[in-house]
């Protein structure tokens, strides 16, 4: 079973990460990843491709400087009265009922999720509740401009995933 076998493998990486207290690498979003990954492909041989470019989902052309994507700051501009007071981000079961509660509390409510659907679905059910102070983002440069700072961020991962 492929599966078991998997398991085989990870667990033991598993449970050496969890014994050893071993902390993340924390690296710039949009950035192709920590510089620890390039000095360990360096020592294998191999050197990265500086000029590295692509175009986003809507098209937008991102450039990595160094070893972080600039992204078009003017992309999403809100004023300080279209911005939200709290941010949740993951829209399952919980969280669009989360989301949807804060806003019935009269908190101002920016929703993200990585299905955009989600979004959709999370939107129209604040419309028919009652035109609840909520807005949607469909990628997440716009759900971190759409919030008010300090910015304050709920994220929900569905159990399991």
């Amino acid at each position: 079973d492929e599966l078991r076998r998997a398991w085989e493998i990870f667990t033991p990486v598993l449970h050496t990460i969890e014994n050893s207290n071993v902390k993340p690498i924390i690296y710039p979003q949009g950035s192709r990843g920590p510089i620890e990954a390039d000095e360990f492909i360096a020592r294998l041989g191999y050197s990265r491709n500086e000029e590295y470019v692509y175009y986003d989902k809507d098209g937008v052309l991102n450039k990595v400087s160094g070893n972080v994507v600039s992204i078009d700051k003017s992309k999403y501009s809100f004023s300080d009265e279209a911005k939200c007071d709290i941010g949740l981000w993951g829209l399952a079961v919980m969280g669009q009922n989360f989301a949807l509660n804060m806003a019935s509390h009269g908190f101002k409510v920016c929703v993200g999720n990585r299905s955009p659907s989600k979004v959709d679905t999370t939107v129209a059910r604040a419309k028919q509740e009652g035109d609840l102070p909520l807005v949607g983002a469909k990628d997440i440069e716009e759900f971190v401009a759409r919030l008010s700072r300090p910015r304050k961020v709920v994220i929900l991962v569905q159990a399991g995933k």
